[in-house]
């Protein structure tokens, strides 16, 4: 799950790397471009009730609020 940073990983290479380490899951790419953690949430009852057994929720920096602040004069 994620935006556009995650949006074009390719789920086969993540499901090879899984099954390398012994680690059988099917992936799926959830990553839709613009999303946002606060767009993601409303969403999250139709993903929990699917029952996954993991979730990886990618995030950048741009999902964080960006404060201006003013440094003092040195």
């Amino acid at each position: 799950m994620g935006s556009s940073q995650v949006e074009p990983l390719n789920t086969n290479y993540i499901h090879e790397d899984l099954s390398r380490n012994g680690l059988n899951f099917t992936v799926y790419n959830l990553g839709v471009g613009g999303d946002a953690p606060k767009e993601r949430v409303k969403t999250m009852e139709g993903i929990i009730a699917a029952k996954p057994d993991i979730v990886v929720y990618g995030i950048g920096d741009r999902d964080f609020p960006i404060y201006d602040s003013e440094l003092p004069d040195s």
